[in-house]
C-alpha cells in the first residue's frame, strides 16, 4: 500500500464509539479503505491489472485492512493510476471525494442543500464543493456512538 485516506469512520471505529455497523469484526483489526498501491498479485482470469500496476481502490464492506502492508481487494472496486500525473495520496482521496464531485456537478448558487451523513467522507466533502458552488446547506450529523432503531 503507497496511500490509505483514512475517514471518519475509521476514526470512530479506533476510538471504539463505532461498534454497530463499523465496528471491528474482529482484532487484531487494520483499518481503512480507499487507498492506492501496486498490485503484487492477481487472480488466474484477470485480465486488466498484472504485477506492478498501481492502482486506486474504494473501500468495500470487508476487508478494510488498507493500513497492512500487503491488502486483498476486488479488481471490481480498482482504477489504474498514472503517477506522473496524479500522487498516490491524491489518488486514494480520489476513491470518496469522486461521488461528492459527481452530486455537486448539480448544485447551484443560491439552492439550499441538506446534507445527511456530513461527518463522513463523503458528506464532508460534498459540504465544501456545495459551499463552493454558492450553495447554502444544512448538516445532519450524530454524535450518539449507538445507532437507534425505531
Amino acid at each position: 500500500t503507497l496511500a490509505v485516506a483514512l475517514a471518519p469512520g475509521d476514526c470512530r471505529v479506533l476510538s471504539g464509539k463505532t461498534r454497530e455497523l463499523q465496528g471491528p469484526p474482529s482484532f487484531p483489526y487494520i483499518p481503512g479503505g480507499d487507498c492506492c498501491g501496486v498490485v503484487v498479485q492477481t487472480q488466474e482470469d484477470e485480465k486488466y491489472f498484472k504485477p506492478g500496476d498501481v492502482v486506486a481502490a474504494r473501500f468495500t464492506v470487508a476487508p478494510r485492512d488498507a493500513m497492512a502492508e500487503y491488502a486483498r481487494i476486488s479488481a471490481t472496486v480498482c482504477e489504474k493510476v498514472d503517477t506522473s500525473k496524479i500522487s498516490p495520496e491524491e489518488a486514494a482521496a480520489l476513491a470518496s471525494a469522486s461521488a461528492a464531485v459527481c452530486l455537486s456537478d448539480y448544485v447551484k448558487p443560491n439552492e439550499r442543500i441538506l446534507v445527511l451523513g456530513a461527518s463522513g467522507g463523503v458528506g464532508s466533502h460534498f459540504v465544501q464543493l456545495a459551499r463552493e458552488r454558492g450553495a447554502s446547506y444544512i448538516c445532519g450529523v450524530s454524535s450518539s456512538p449507538v445507532r437507534r432503531r425505531n
